[in-house]
């Protein structure tokens, strides 16, 4: 018997293998949702090769170019196609990226334009990886040249229009495969990991006309050593940190259509340790002279508001911790319009330092009334993403006197609810929560700490939000977890 149960788990292995090869065959290229290729897969080594879509005017002074959060792209798979269109300004870009063979990338862009515009040119550009920074390049097998001659020698040698442009290192090749001969331009660009060589492959030079189409198809071939050093993992159980607590989740009612589906799936297939609802705040009281449990008490409850609150009564009954966050404020409790987009780069709002009491009062009447007519206590409050202004905007001074004041103000009311501290846009934006850790009168009324990670997930970054929680004694909340907040538009990248 264990043998034909050796055999069978045999065989799911090898199909599994099997399959996974099957799908390697078709994934090698790794492509952004917003189009740059950023490598291909050779037996499962992802070589580098760094790619975007650009737009260039007045005579190489401004580029524009795809790059994550620049556009609204759209991203789908076909096959073995990996389809992005996008668009900068009032130009629409088709890209299509297909996978030829081992290493091998089909590449086929497709542009037109919705307006004249004056233009030195349209290019899918291509960073060569540090590797070749001492290596060679030659044009259809003509006489290579060293690619670390000068940015003027380069250019001289790579204007001849070639089908085939070759690119080599120690350990690494690069070639280009043109349909018809092309003649780029190559330039050495300062990034963050140093000056590094781009190729401008043209695809529009000069003027575009509204209306006008273009079409560059070429192939990107990659070989080389491949990295297949042993991994060897070494768990040291003796060295323990802080326990992890579980997952979470944010239950905010956005969208009536699907979020009820989503939160249902979630709820019953995962064991969710602590919660996230919204306060709809300026819902909640749009006037200032409203007492506002007396107007939820008369039957006028905002509908919004209603279903916010059952979602947290839904969580609290299953015994899970609620985090209350308000998005956004009624007009008496800022400074200014409303903010619900950024003008002039700046987001949100700044609260009412005349209305402080009145602030005060509005926030822990929701709670109370939650507690009362619901059976809910919150166990954390917050602003969503106050550092930034989403839509609430504090300086991390303001955060401080808030925690002090606010958190204050619910002890007078009875309320066991705590402050969080940050509840920060992105992990990058850590000093803004200094204030209010550094002050000693914060730390009796603080409950945890918290960020998101849209960005800012190096060891670096994050082990100053461990140390805050550390310093504190404090639970540490990711209370918005991912690395990329536009990927709601493009959902079939989820499948790659």
């Amino acid at each position: 018997m264990c043998k034909k149960r050796n055999s069978f788990f045999r065989f799911i292995i090898l199909f599994a293998i099997n399959f996974l090869a099957c799908q390697f065959l078709y994934a090698q290229t790794e492509l952004e949702p917003w189009g740059n290729i950023s490598g291909i897969r050779v037996d499962g080594d992802l070589m580098e090769v760094q790619s975007n879509l650009s737009v260039v005017k007045n005579n190489w002074s401004e580029i524009n170019f795809t790059a994550k959060e620049r556009q609204r792209p759209n991203y789908e798979r076909k096959g073995n196609q990996q389809i992005v269109t996008t668009n900068i300004d009032s130009l629409f870009f088709t890209e299509t990226v297909s996978d030829k063979g081992k290493g091998e990338a089909l590449v086929n862009v497709r542009v037109q334009s919705n307006a004249d515009d004056s233009l030195a040119g349209i290019y899918f550009t291509v960073f060569l990886d540090s590797v070749f920074e001492n290596g060679s390049a030659n044009l259809n097998q003509f006489k290579r040249v060293n690619l670390n001659e000068s940015e003027n020698q380069l250019q001289k040698y790579f204007e001849t229009p070639a089908k085939e442009i070759q690119f080599h290192s120690k350990n690494r090749q690069l070639i280009l495969k043109f349909t018809e001969p092309a003649g780029i331009i190559i330039k050495r660009i300062e990034t963050q990991s140093g000056k590094r060589l781009q190729l401008f492959i043209p695809i529009v030079t000069g003027n575009i006309k509204y209306g006008q189409e273009a079409v560059k198809s070429f192939s990107i071939e990659v070989s080389g050593t491949v990295d297949k050093t042993p991994v060897t993992l070494e768990l040291n159980t003796s060295k323990t940190g802080r326990p992890f607590i579980g997952f979470g989740g944010n239950f905010r009612l956005q969208n009536p259509k699907t979020d009820p589906e989503v939160i249902d799936y979630c709820l019953k297939n995962l064991d969710v340790r602590f919660s996230r609802v919204e306060m709809p705040w300026r819902l909640w009281q749009a006037e200032i002279n409203v007492d506002p449990i007396a107007y939820a008490k008369s039957g006028k409850l905002n509908p919004h508001v209603q279903k916010s609150m059952e979602m947290a009564q839904r969580l609290y009954k299953m015994g899970i911790p609620v985090i209350l966050s308000a998005w956004s404020a009624p007009s008496w409790a800022i400074v200014g319009k409303p903010r619900f987009r950024p003008e002039n780069g700046v987001w949100g709002n700044p609260l009412d330092s005349t209305k402080t009491n009145e602030i005060y009062k509005s926030i822990a009447d929701y709670i109370v009334y939650l507690k009362e007519n619901y059976g809910v206590k919150i166990s954390l409050f917050s602003f969503n993403e106050s550092d930034l202004g989403i839509n609430i905007r504090q300086t991390g001074e303001e955060h401080d006197e808030l925690i002090k004041g606010l958190g204050a103000y619910f002890v007078s009311r009875g309320l066991k609810t705590k402050m969080l501290l940050g509840d920060n846009s992105d992990a990058t934006t850590y000093r803004f929560i200094y204030p209010a850790l550094n002050d000693p009168a914060t730390h009796p009324y603080i409950g945890a700490i918290s960020f998101h990670s849209w960005r800012g997930w190096d060891k670096v970054t994050l082990q100053k939000w461990a140390d805050a929680a550390t310093q504190l004694h404090k639970p540490l909340i990711v209370a918005e977890g991912s690395i990329d907040a536009q990927a709601w538009g493009y959902p079939q990248i989820f499948l790659e």
